[in-house]
């Protein structure tokens, strides 16, 4: 078990910014060997009690906490170190939720302050990523008084990510959505994927540092829109050729002869088998499909004869 433990993790209860469950966030942390893991949702404390339950049935430590946005400051997680501290932070919360329509909450950063005591501060970078602005600085000065000891400046990497030969298809909206909402940015690197029949193909979400996408070797199909967003570079793709699906309207997303995936993927040489585990590349030494699967349509086989020796 490692000692790292992450502090500032949303949960499906941040509506539109988080996709995971507080108990599947806690499975995960437990499975990297994670020694806690901190549920901070913005504004709310709706994962903490999943949280708690999923972490000692894990194993694991579960920190309480939230993601306060105020109206005329920088964000800010919110870790309470006792009983009287959290039902400070359970107070503050109600109080914007109070003072705001329905699924908002309007915090100003002096409301902390007449709940920050018990409370250890980790202050968040601007979301444009300006850290040395004078009034970040300032910002930073008043944390630092008010919680003398208590108050740190969290540092978060950039999101990265890879993918390698799926297919992408029906999924309705979005099939590839690239992006981060908080302060920071993604990346993320696609190859050999058929992405077909969505509103839009690849999305990357236009934030204040623009998500970047690079896609390689992509068969798109039936989109509305193939991207859309901010950075995106796509090169070496195919559209417009239908990937010949055994039957996509009953989901079986297999290739049959003759599609345009077949052999024009790019080389990956770590990449073994397909999503069946069959082989791949298909015959062994010809060219990489782009998709999941890798046609083996192909295949002959022949009947084994014994001669006898009688």
């Amino acid at each position: 078990m490692t000692a790292y433990a992450e502090l500032q993790t949303t949960s499906n209860f941040s509506f539109l910014r988080g996709a995971a469950h507080p108990e599947e966030l806690v499975a995960q942390a437990a499975a990297l060997g994670l020694a806690a893991i901190a549920i901070t949702d913005r504004n709310s404390l709706a994962g903490v009690v999943r949280g708690h339950l999923a972490a000692r049935e894990a194993g694991i430590r579960m920190i309480v906490g939230a993601r306060l946005d105020f109206t005329d400051a920088p964000s800010l997680i919110c870790l309470p170190t006792d009983r009287a501290a959290y039902g400070r932070l359970s107070k503050l919360i109600t109080l914007g939720r109070r003072r705001a329509p329905k699924g908002e909450c309007h915090l100003a950063l002096a409301d902390f302050f007449d709940h920050c005591d018990g409370q250890i501060a980790l202050a968040l970078a601007p979301d444009d990523g300006v850290a040395d602005d004078d009034t970040f600085v300032r910002h930073l000065r008043r944390l630092g008084a008010a919680l003398p000891g208590s108050c740190y400046l969290a540092a978060s990497n950039p999101l990265a990510g890879t993918l390698v030969n799926n297919t992408i298809a029906q999924n309705g909206k979005e099939g590839v959505y690239a992006g981060w909402y908080d302060s920071g940015y993604s990346t993320l690197t696609l190859t050999n994927n058929i992405i077909a029949s969505h509103t839009t193909g690849i999305y990357a979400y236009p934030d204040l540092n623009p998500n970047v996408v690079t896609a390689t070797h992509t068969l798109f199909y039936g989109n509305n829109h193939d991207t859309g967003g901010s950075i995106i570079t796509s090169t070496e793709e195919i559209t417009g050729s239908d990937p010949l699906f055994v039957d996509s309207a009953g989901r079986d997303y297999h290739l049959r002869a003759g599609s345009p995936a077949i052999d024009t993927g790019a080389s990956i040489p770590w990449l073994t088998s397909d999503v069946d585990g069959d082989p791949r590349p298909w015959p062994v030494g010809g060219g990489y499909d782009i998709g999941a699967d890798e046609a083996h349509w192909g295949q002959v086989y022949l009947p084994q004869v014994l001669k006898s020796s009688g």
